[in-house]
């Protein structure tokens, strides 16, 4: 190849349209807190750069249909990063989701920021779960796709109820007796007559 050749297809180079990607440093996408009937995600970025907006999607399924539920448009800058949260209040108790977040920068290029991120919705009745995040990687480079962290579920166990303690009364049994009754019979007794009587004369003839 000739110089010559080599400076034309410089110039052409500087004549195409230059894609420029939004470089944002994500610190974090976790989910802050979960109960049968909302998941709390919450991300933090340190800088942003070249960066028009967020958009946080949802799916059944870790390969299935992602469903937009939110965008929110850029916080932090070049310098300065920003913290976003969403709950999302349409979940059903027993499910397991997958959320993902998404970048769009200033040209409208949309890029995997985060995710998915799978998040078991308790049944109805269990306790709620404040999970541990603990990110593995930080960083997105431009043109390049964030490492997605890992997030490591510690529920909060409710503290053991303690059972009231139970009261057995007691008592002394009032005795209880049939009273024998036995009448003393008050009466005046009769009076006892004496019969008396004169002896008829016996007259005997002579």
């Amino acid at each position: 190849m000739t110089k010559k050749s080599i400076l034309l297809i410089f110039f052409i180079l500087l004549l195409l349209p230059i894609t420029v990607f939004a470089s944002v440093t994500l610190e974090y996408f976790r989910v802050a807190s979960v109960d049968s009937t909302s998941v709390h995600l919450e991300w933090e970025t340190a800088t942003e750069l070249d960066h028009a907006l967020f958009v946080l999607s949802r799916s059944d399924s870790q390969n299935g249909s992602f469903q937009t539920l939110e965008t929110f448009p850029a916080e932090g800058d070049a310098v300065t990063g920003a913290y976003y949260d969403y709950t999302d209040t349409t979940v059903l108790p027993g499910r397991t989701y997958w959320y993902k977040l998404e970048d769009m920068d200033t040209n409208n290029n949309l890029s995997l920021a985060a995710g998915p991120l799978a998040v078991n919705v308790p049944p109805e009745g269990e306790p709620s779960a404040t999970p541990t995040v603990t990110p593995t990687a930080t960083a997105t480079e431009e043109g390049g796709a964030t490492a997605t962290p890992t997030p490591t579920h510690t529920p909060t166990t409710p503290p053991t109820a303690t059972a009231a303690p139970t009261y057995t009364p007691t008592y002394t049994p009032i005795a209880t007796g049939t009273v024998a009754f036995t009448p003393t019979p008050t009466w005046t007794p009769r009076a006892t007559a004496t019969p008396t009587w004169t002896p008829i004369p016996t007259f005997t003839p002579t």
